[in-house]
């Protein structure tokens, strides 16, 4: 059977009609609220077709009007509301299963229901709603045997209070919200983690020497390192750093031996002071070599003294001591 809705007061069933309805002058009809408008006029009309190929309309008295429906895709049929409701209860279900397919509300109606005077017993009353697909709620009253039916929006009106009257609305049926479904859950705003990398002071190689022998001590480079916090053009929005932390760097110069690295050139190595710095047995002669200020950080860069010329004892102290004399 085609899809129904409805319309004002009118059950339609699009692409249907009744046969044998009285035709009116088409003429005076050129659409189907033009067609239900006459059907309206005439008390004893209970239905109308109207053919939308021919713009012609026809009326159904009790006769014809609730006579089974025929496809007809040219057709669309206008049945009044309750004009063709029948006592007849299915003799398979009982007052319970009926009841089921509705959420009662107890002492309370809806003003506005279409009465149904042929439908004096609950049993009745749920029976005809329950098998019109129109139906979407009744009020039953229970001291006058009253049946009063809601269709389409009028089932949404406002609940009032009734006592002895239980109002009956199909569960499928929905005013003024949808079903409850789980809320959509919001995802937490993604916040960046920022890591700062760890980093190793790199060695500062001297020039070649070819004796093996550092004979520019007071050409030792100064450096200075500035603190995270006064690096200039640092400016990131948002972005928090933390508190800079100032490292004092012990510069000393080591040279090694063949035996423990003969592939280096002499380096100095820069490191984070941890006590009193390394004292290396091959320059216990020379006390002024055994130990070297300590710089802390601070800003700007480092260069490299002039080299200073060595008296003879320091020559031959320099050649009794050379890795390279046999």
């Amino acid at each position: 059977m085609p899809p129904t809705f409805m319309a004002q007061m009118y059950t339609v069933t699009m692409g249907a009609h009744i046969p044998n309805g009285v035709q009116l002058p088409g003429a005076n009809y050129t659409s189907a609220t033009s067609c239900t408008t006459a059907c309206d006029s005439m008390s004893t009309c209970i239905a109308a077709d109207w053919n939308v190929a021919f713009n012609t309309c026809f009326l159904h008295t009790a006769v014809t009007g609730c006579n089974a429906l025929v496809n007809k895709t040219t057709c669309n049929n206008y049945r009044r509301v309750g004009a063709c409701t029948t006592t007849t209860t299915p003799s398979t279900l009982t007052l319970a299963q009926l009841l089921a397919n509705f959420n009662v509300t107890p002492n309370m109606n809806i003003m506005g229901g279409v009465e149904q005077t042929n439908l004096t017993s609950l049993m009745a009353c749920a029976a005809a709603c329950n098998s019109n697909p129109m139906c979407f709620g009744f009020d039953y009253n229970n001291g006058t045997s009253g049946c009063y039916f809601f269709f389409g929006m009028a089932e949404c009106g406002t609940l009032q209070s009734a006592p002895g009257v239980n109002h009956y609305r199909r569960i499928t049926v929905f005013c003024g919200a949808t079903p409850a479904t789980t809320p959509a859950t919001t995802a937490a705003p993604i916040v960046p983690t920022v890591t700062f990398p760890s980093f190793t002071l790199p060695n500062i190689f001297l020039p070649n020497n070819p004796n093996n022998i550092i004979s520019n001590l007071f050409g030792i480079p100064t450096l200075n390192i500035p603190g995270l916090n006064n690096i200039p053009g640092l400016n990131i929005p948002g972005l928090n750093i933390p508190p800079a932390t100032t490292t004092t760097i012990n510069p000393f110069l080591s040279f090694f031996q063949n035996q423990l690295a003969p592939q280096q050139q002499n380096f100095a190595s820069f490191l984070p002071v941890t006590g009193a710095p390394p004292v290396f047995p091959q320059f216990q002669q020379f006390p002024q070599f055994q130990q070297f200020p300590q710089f802390p950080g601070g800003g700007g860069a480092f260069g490299f003294g002039k080299r200073r010329k060595r008296s003879v004892e320091e020559k031959h102290a320099a050649r009794d001591i050379s890795p390279l004399r046999g």
